[in-house]
């Protein structure tokens, strides 16, 4: 993950210097929202089959 979030600060022109800052901060950030999203109850429901539609179609 670390390598992607450099990938990314060195594609959009973040300064070198502070890239391993931000890295970090990245990361921090994604574990926070690691924990919350585990916390949160999971009450998928899909609708019955037939209903889910068709995004693009072959013509």
């Amino acid at each position: 993950m670390r390598i992607a979030v450099e990938r990314i600060l060195r594609k959009h022109g973040y300064p070198p210097d502070m890239q391993e800052n931000a890295t970090e901060t990245v990361i921090e950030q994604d574990k926070m929202m690691a924990t919350w999203i585990n916390k949160e109850p999971k009450n998928y429901q899909l609708p019955p089959s037939g209903e889910l539609g068709i995004a693009a179609v072959n013509s």
